[in-house]
């Protein structure tokens, strides 16, 4: 039987994952569901909170395999979270890395008014952007 995540991965902030750490936003799953859902493989970016010399390798790390998965035919996408600082991935440092690189996957970004709406709709819009 085929893996449904074939040949698809999706970068999400920590909150996708860990929503109890972040106490001012809706604390629900749906980022995460919603990728799932549609078929992808979750790369978790760190906390927000790190330091930022630890942020930077994540980012280059996090940069080598987008490029890496694109090379390979693979799906990509990033999903960036309004109310999260630089968007929840390092959203600034991401993309200016992918920029250097002349290679960018499809960048979903999900508003805070999204989030706190009917958590069945931030799911289907995931899965119809990712599909």
């Amino acid at each position: 039987m085929e893996d449904r995540r074939s040949y698809k991965v999706v970068i999400v902030p920590d909150y996708a994952l860990n929503p109890e750490n972040y106490p001012h936003l809706p604390q629900h799953l749906k980022i995460y569901e919603g990728a799932r859902d549609a078929g992808y493989g979750v790369i978790k970016m760190p906390p927000t909170d790190i330091p930022e010399e630890s942020a930077d390798e994540w980012v280059e790390i996090t940069a080598d395999m987008i490029e890496e998965y694109l090379n390979k035919g693979y799906k990509v996408a990033v999903i960036a979270v309004e109310g999260l600082p630089d968007k929840g991935v390092w959203f600034s440092k991401l993309v200016k890395e992918l920029e250097s690189r002349r290679t960018m996957p499809k960048i979903l970004e999900i508003s805070r008014g999204e989030l706190e709406a009917d958590g069945e709709q931030l799911a289907e819009k995931i899965k119809t952007v990712l599909s």
